[in-house]
């Protein structure tokens, strides 16, 4: 304010001792020094009295008087210094500067104290949030860390164990995860187990048999031919018999295999379900039973023609396997814009509601002595499902005991 009294005033060519009052009040004050400056560096004003008239040269003054203010602290002397030029309001030209000196210790010792406690707090805060980052980091990492240990205990074999660690969302989807992954691989290794069991079984049954009766025929040196016919005709057909159950295993084994794939091409189904249903048509005659297909129009999708027919042949072939005389199996084709639908409904034993979940378990049978009479392996279901299931299709089943049972087979018009 005094600055633009001076401007307006022009103090620098016409003195005033109004202002000159006002500059020793400020010097005094604020215990400080003023001065006042023509644009030559000649001092006007010296609130000291013993500069006047005397040229004041410094970089500051120079560059205040190109126009700038400069604000300015002196740590090591504790004092504070201003300058600002004088600028007529009706010129553009400089006329002189004005320059306040003053201790501040009070303040910059304030100050100081100021910012020590800023830095204090500053390490403070840094303090606690590294500590609470390391909690956090800790709070993550440490239920990791667990299910990390489980993790290395259970692949030394302990497969029985579970993951039980408590945490975040995150670190339960985990857990949980990783014991359904359990729960499967311990069921699948139970699966596995009972099916070397039953392979074991089948493949034993068989040659038990044919041992039975070689053995029966040595001890037995003057056996009449007939005997031997009839001996060696049942070991025969339990030599069928090993031999089917071998075949359908190494049917199983290559489409198990992951780099066994799918060799589809646009196939005739009416004319594919025709050829299974002329082989089968033998085993039909045999027991008086009437094999029908019936087909809403001509239907063509991508499948692999030969491995479908496997698939499809198990289930028409257990259809009159497992019939009652002068019955009857019924084929229905059919399709909609996106799948194709294979019915094979037949007048058989059918089977209990219960059953139904298992049958296309591997060597599950629901009437194993009446299996083993018609020469079943207990395989054919299985195999049946994996095709359909490689060809992304799905099978039901719906039974009733003594009524029959009903197949129906969706498949994907194009694979």
């Amino acid at each position: 304010m005094l600055a633009n009294q001076m401007e307006v005033t022009g103090y620098i060519s016409n003195p005033n001792s109004n202002i000159d009052i006002q500059l020793d009040t400020i010097s005094e004050l604020y215990g400080g020094r003023v001065l006042v400056t023509n644009p030559y560096h000649v001092i006007v004003y010296d609130s000291f009295g013993t500069e006047k008239g005397k040229t004041l040269v410094s970089r500051n003054i120079s560059t205040c008087l190109k126009g700038e203010e400069i604000f300015e602290i002196d740590w090591d002397g504790d004092f504070v210094k201003y300058l600002t030029p004088l600028l007529p309001t009706e010129s553009d030209r400089i006329t002189g500067a004005l320059i306040v000196q003053f201790h501040a210790k009070k303040e910059l010792d304030r100050y100081r104290t100021y910012q020590k406690e800023l830095l204090l707090y500053a390490l403070i805060v840094s303090a606690l949030f590294l500590a609470g980052l390391g909690l956090s980091a800790w709070w993550l990492v440490h239920p990791i860390k667990k299910i990390e240990r489980s993790m290395q205990h259970i692949a030394l074999g302990f497969l029985n164990d579970t993951v039980s660690v408590n945490g975040n969302r995150e670190v339960a989807s985990i857990s949980r995860s990783t014991n359904e992954m359990l729960s499967k691989i311990n069921k699948l290794e139970a699966s596995r187990q009972e099916f070397v069991s039953n392979v074991s079984h089948e493949l034993k049954t068989p040659m038990t048999s044919m041992k039975v009766l070689a053995e029966s025929l040595l001890m037995q040196p003057d056996t009449p031919v007939e005997l031997y016919r009839e001996f060696l005709g049942d070991i025969n057909e339990q030599i069928e018999r090993e031999n089917k159950i071998i075949s359908d295993l190494l049917t199983l084994i290559s489409l198990d295999k992951s780099a066994n794939r799918l060799q589809c091409e646009r196939t005739s189904i009416n004319g594919m379900v025709e050829t299974v249903l002329k082989r089968v048509k033998p085993l039909a005659e045999q027991k008086n039973i009437e094999v029908v297909m019936e087909s809403f129009r001509e239907i063509y999708a991508r499948v692999d023609e030969s491995k479908l027919m496997i698939a499809i042949s198990n289930i028409v072939e257990n259809a009159i396997k497992y019939n009652r005389e002068f019955g009857y199996v019924h084929v229905t084709l059919n399709a909609d814009w996106r799948y194709v639908y294979i019915l094979v409904e037949d007048s058989g034993i059918g089977m209990a509601e219960e059953e139904i979940s298992h049958i296309f378990e591997r060597f599950y049978r629901v009437d194993k002595t009446r299996s083993r009479e018609t020469g079943g392996t207990g395989l054919g279901l299985a195999i049946t499902a994996e095709i359909i299931g490689q060809h992304k299709g799905t099978v039901r089943v719906s039974s009733k005991e003594k009524e029959g049972t009903t197949f129906i087979i969706r498949l994907p018009l194009n694979l």
